[in-house]
């Protein structure tokens, strides 16, 4: 049996030779060897000065990829836990001319066992060309031809030449694969050739004698899955709100590559809740590992009172088909109680009896990413025109005006407000409703978030404060209940500036200060069995 990588073209060759005009090369190769040292030591007694032709390493590449079209990856690919089509395809780009490669590809035999070849529509073909098979051997035991000694169990070579020369690049041909085992194998090159295009790898292009030097690229190969998590399970919210949800994305049977996320609302319906994710790609770089990303769901003050299910759902090689959603989460959406304010010149009554004018203008106490609503009421005793609007924190009431474009992107100015009620209005509104949902205070430890609120007809004398605390619904359930209060507790003492200390947690500085004291306690205390 022969030993060297290059047998297999030289036996074709030498057939074709009428037919590609090239000179014979001879079939033992310890007479081939004997000949090249002999020829080689004669041109050195007898010609004092050789020239020698050196070329510079080529830029051609030899790659696995997923499909068949001539490119190759930008870096080597991950690819399970099937072959798209059930085939590896191996390309090659920017090579130099030639008409003949001989490719041996190796792989776990327990994990992948090839079971073929398929040459159709290779680089050859696309030319206009005829191709001639030389040798097609898997595991050691030839198909067409010989094999060689390094094939042998997980290798799958196949020899071919051609009528026409290609340069550049080109799809070679496809190795049928079957998934016997499971795990990650490298899908990459036999050793232990010589004569090659690329050091002691069994990987050679050809043209005619003329051996083309290549960069090889191989791929990996997993039977790996990864499954995807929701956490918590199921939240509820008021309408106008937002909540999230932690996505996890975790390696199964030894899987890495990178998973693209998105998410599904059921049912479908018109102002129903939207969603973001951040990021929607994560990485499992190594088995086993995990990633995660934060899931926003948010809702309006027109999104329908009810329960609704939230899929995470992640692709990784779509191709094959590898993709996956978490099982449904729940999410509750409630319209928010409204926070009843009578309408006077004088200024803002609130609760339900329209002349109690002993607490005017009261400051309203409200919660980041929980909607209020506001209802805007009015008696007709007053005999004037109102609305109710909110304004970031600081606003001047000389600024303040029904002629201002209220917008949540206003970063100095009016954010929402209700329709006119009171007289001069047609048909006359005796009550007008506006819903808003903080977004303050950050985490940056300045305390309370802050608005304004107005009545734009009388800035002067209808002027509030709303104050924003922290959401102490720290599980995220809809309602303050003594999971929450104990969270809170157990970072107790702790501080967040200037460096972070043991147990801090920020979700538990309720009043956003930087310490969690007695009063983020209380304030959880406070509100406790309240539905938010």
């Amino acid at each position: 049996m022969e030993e060297e990588g290059d047998f297999l073209l030289g036996k074709a060759f030498k057939t074709n030779r009428s037919e590609l005009g090239l000179e014979a090369i001879m079939s033992k190769y310890a007479f081939s060897q004997t000949l090249v040292m002999f020829v080689l030591t004669t041109l050195m007694t007898v010609v004092p000065i050789a020239t020698v032709d050196v070329r510079a390493q080529s830029s051609g590449l030899v790659c696995i990829a997923e499909v068949s079209t001539p490119t190759c990856p930008s870096f080597a690919p991950t690819i399970g836990p099937q072959f798209p089509g059930g085939n590896a395809v191996v390309n090659v780009v920017n090579s130099e001319a030639f008409n003949g490669f001989d490719v041996s590809v190796k792989v776990d035999p327990t994990i992948l066992n090839a079971t073929g070849f398929d040459l159709g529509g290779n680089a050859f073909q696309q030319a206009g060309g005829t191709v001639s098979i030389v040798a097609e051997c898997i595991n050691g035991h030839p198909i067409i031809g010989n094999c060689r000694s390094q094939d042998g169990p997980g290798v799958a070579t196949v020899a071919v030449t051609s009528n026409v020369l290609v340069t550049g690049s080109g799809h070679l041909y496809n190795i049928s694969y079957h998934v016997p085992g499971s795990g990650t194998t490298p899908v990459a090159y036999q050793s232990g050739c010589t004569g090659t295009s690329n050091d002691s790898a069994c990987v050679k292009l050809v043209n005619a004698n003329v051996i083309a030097p290549e960069n090889l690229q191989s791929a990996t190969f997993t039977t790996g899955d990864f499954s995807i998590a929701t956490n918590p399970t199921s939240q509820v919210v008021t309408g106008g709100s937002f909540t999230s949800f932690t996505v996890t994305v975790t390696s199964r049977n030894g899987f890495t590559g990178t998973v693209s996320l998105g998410a599904l609302v059921s049912p479908i319906v018109s102002q129903g809740p939207s969603t973001s994710l951040n990021p929607t790609l994560v990485s499992l770089p190594t088995a086993s590992s995990q990633a995660t990303s934060t899931l926003t769901v948010s809702t309006t003050s027109s999104t329908p009172s009810g329960s609704f299910t939230i899929f995470a759902t992640g692709a990784s090689c779509s191709a094959c088909g590898l993709s996956h959603a978490a099982s449904g989460t729940t999410l509750g959406v409630r319209p928010p109680t409204p926070v009843v304010m009578w309408a006077w010149t004088s200024g803002w009554i609130r609760g339900l009896n329209a002349t109690d004018f002993s607490n005017p203008n009261p400051t309203l106490t409200e919660f980041r990413g929980v909607a209020f609503s506001v209802n805007a009421s009015w008696d007709t005793i007053d005999g004037g025109t109102h609305d109710f609007a909110i304004y970031t924190a600081g606003f001047s009431a000389s600024g303040v005006s029904p002629q201002n474009t209220c917008s949540l992107s206003n970063s100095n100015g009016c954010l929402a407000r209700t329709a006119t009620i009171g007289e001069g209005t047609s048909p006359q509104l005796r009550y007008a409703y506006a819903t808003f949902a903080p977004n303050i205070p950050v985490a940056d430890f300045t305390g309370l978030g802050r608005y304004e609120y107005y009545d734009e007809f009388h800035p002067s004398t209808a002027h509030g404060e709303i104050v924003v605390y922290k959401n102490p619904d720290i599980v995220g359930d809809g309602t303050i209940s003594i999971v929450d209060i104990a969270t809170i507790a157990l970072s107790f003492g702790s501080a967040g500036t200037p460096t972070p200390t043991l147990r801090w947690d920020p979700r538990a500085d309720i009043d956003n200060n930087g310490v969690v004291n007695i009063i983020d306690v209380a304030t959880a205390a406070f509100y406790f069995g309240r539905q938010f």
